[in-house]
């Protein structure tokens, strides 16, 4: 990685070279690679790079497995498969190009792949909106499957099991894809990865000090320097030959991304539910309306519905002075 690498598609080209089925030489595979982040985005990488045979691949986070600040440290996420068909790939020039990747490896994964399947929950998906700028954006996205059209509020509340849904419900209008949409437990996705990893070789490192990252590591004899690896707060270096930056928010801790980067808060509920609450709400579709929010069932262990308000979201902001 080089320290001014920059790409107008980063994602796309990674893509290309991830999804390229050319043979990989030994010795790169096992050549040193350093994982800055056990999130989401590093412990899906570091399980996909221990599937494509590399064997020295090491995780830093300042957090014990899984991350306490990961995105994806949570109970659920909302999750629609597409229904492009794997025959047909978007092509290169596409501008969608990463988006339709991406999507197509999501289905692929929580359909397919034992990993994450068993973390699916096929219940359904209502999007939904009441204002005209709710409307359009909801109208442009790729429906496919088994949709119905809900265009009154008695539309809605007939989704529902008599009693959920008791609002007046005014302008909304939206569809329900039944199937092949609804919730991800995310932790529990983000546990099996990191498990499974853990399981074909990978290294993970935890913890303040032996996981926090505190600065990268340098080349000094190429122009410009290469990023070598990187050093933990208890004064460990560890050398790779790749290192990949998934830190999140946190990444511009370690490179300039010019303001590119906005980590953002968003406010939600967990509302713990009786027993008997949590089975009224069971396998019910998620209701996200782009106006006002969503929510979703109770998760099986803690019997909380999670809701959301859809607010843009609270930054922190942190003044910089920068000399002219």
């Amino acid at each position: 990685m080089r320290a001014d690498q920059s790409s107008e598609h980063p994602s796309l080209s990674i893509l290309i070279r991830i999804n390229s089925a050319s043979p990989i030489d030994v010795p790169m595979l096992q050549a040193p690679i350093l994982i800055i982040g056990a999130g989401t985005w590093g412990a899906s990488t570091a399980l996909h790079l221990s599937r494509r045979g590399y064997t020295n691949v090491t995780v830093l986070d300042a957090y014990h497995q899984p991350s306490a600040i990961s995105a994806g440290n949570d109970v659920n996420k909302i999750v629609s498969f597409t229904n492009r068909s794997e025959a047909d790939p978007p092509a290169e020039d596409d501008p969608n190009f990463v988006n339709k990747t991406f999507f197509a490896a999501l289905t692929r994964g929580f359909q397919h792949d034992p990993v994450f399947k068993p973390h699916f929950h096929n219940v359904g998906n209502i999007t939904s909106a009441f204002s005209p700028g709710g409307l359009k954006h909801i109208g442009r996205r790729d429906r496919g499957g088994d949709i119905v059209e809900l265009n009154d509020p008695e539309d809605f509340r007939k989704a529902f099991p008599s009693g959920i849904l008791t609002g007046p419900l005014p302008g909304w209008k939206g569809y329900w894809k039944k199937t092949g949409a609804g919730w991800v437990h995310a932790r529990k996705a983000l546990v099996s990865a990191i498990t499974e990893a853990k399981r074909l070789g990978v290294t993970f490192i935890g913890g303040d000090p032996e996981g926090k990252v505190v600065r990268l590591l340098f080349s000094s004899d190429t122009e410009p320097r290469d990023i070598v690896g990187a050093e933990t707060a208890d004064g460990k270096q560890h050398f790779a030959s790749k290192v990949i930056l998934a830190a999140g928010a946190n990444a511009d801790q370690f490179l300039d991304f010019k303001k590119q980067l906005r980590p953002t808060a968003w406010t939600l509920a967990h509302i713990r539910m009786s027993p008997e609450e949590a089975k009224a709400y069971r396998n019910l579709p998620v209701l996200f309306n782009a106006d006002q929010g969503f929510f979703i069932e109770p998760d099986e262990e803690k019997h909380e519905l999670k809701i959301c308000d859809e607010h843009p979201g609270y930054c922190n902001w942190v003044a910089i002075f920068e000399p002219f």
